[in-house]
């Protein structure tokens, strides 16, 4: 996808709940895809803070309003296997996260105390700046985000 442009602004605080759901098939074998962005983005230089993102990666989720990298909060699973589809899904209740693959429950739920004050863009398969090592290289397909 040449085009990457944001589907909406989000805007979300510990008060928001939400499930994000999608199918992958990730194409790329290499330890610099498991940085890159399925959906979400890095973000930053919005407001008073210059990390603000909520990024689900191959490896994990990374969530950030804050100036320090030490205080950015992640959600460590599985990497994604190559050449296959799956299901994935975030779900977020309070400050309670919980990672599916194909509808099952990856581990216990993780507390993360993520807070966006500002909204932010939403990106399908990377970001917009064009950061090395973000693009996700693969197959994103059937996007879906609830505000529940």
């Amino acid at each position: 996808m040449e085009n990457r442009r944001p589907i909406q602004k989000i805007k979300m605080a510990n008060t928001n709940d939400f499930t994000w759901a999608w199918w992958a098939n990730k194409q790329s074998a290499s330890d610099t895809d498991d940085r890159s962005i399925m959906i979400g983005n890095r973000y930053g230089n919005t407001g008073v803070e210059n990390l603000e993102f909520i990024k689900m990666t191959p490896s994990k989720a990374a969530f950030s309003n804050t100036n320090d990298a030490n205080q950015v909060e992640d959600y460590v699973y599985a990497s994604l296997p190559t050449d296959q589809w799956h299901h994935y899904a975030m779900v977020k209740s309070g400050t309670s996260y919980q990672w599916y693959v194909d509808g099952v429950a990856q581990g216990s739920p993780v507390t993360i105390n993520y807070n966006e004050t500002s909204p932010i863009p939403f990106f399908i398969g990377g970001d917009g700046d064009n950061k090395p090592n973000e693009y996700f290289e693969g197959f994103i397909d059937d996007v879906v985000l609830h505000n529940r």
